[in-house]
């Protein structure tokens, strides 16, 4: 998929696996349960789209931004982020956290964040 616009439509389980999708922007979709797996996203835009429990396995994101979108239990197992942002976005539940090494996210998000990449990493809290 090359240099289009995808608006307002509802593609729940949309799969495109060991794809390319680039020069795509997806805007006020629902995409949840959505199958990137192995697929190369190359500046993409997601905005305000529902992508509660996308699957991003082994993608390497290039200049994806995400805006406004809920990523809701969405996967990132060892996917390749390079130049990745996310803005305003819902993060709860995340799978393969590590995928998004590379990734910029806002302070409150990284904050929220904390717990699940302290998982990751396996540190634990210290309890008094």
């Amino acid at each position: 998929m090359r240099r289009s616009r995808v608006l307002e439509c509802r593609m729940t389980g949309f799969t495109w696996s060991e794809g390319l999708i680039e020069d795509t922007t997806f805007r006020g979709c629902a995409l949840d349960l959505a199958a990137l797996r192995f697929t190369r996203l190359k500046r993409v835009t997601f905005e305000d789209c529902v992508l509660r429990d996308a699957d991003f396995q082994d993608g390497r994101l290039e200049a994806v931004r995400f805006l406004d979108c809920d990523l809701t239990g969405a996967g990132f197992l060892s996917a390749g982020c390079r130049k990745v942002e996310l803005r305003r976005c819902t993060l709860e539940d995340l799978r393969g956290i590590d995928g998004l090494k590379g990734a910029a996210l806002e302070w409150d998000a990284i904050l929220s964040l904390a717990p699940t990449m302290a998982a990751a990493l396996g540190i634990r809290l210290l309890q008094d």
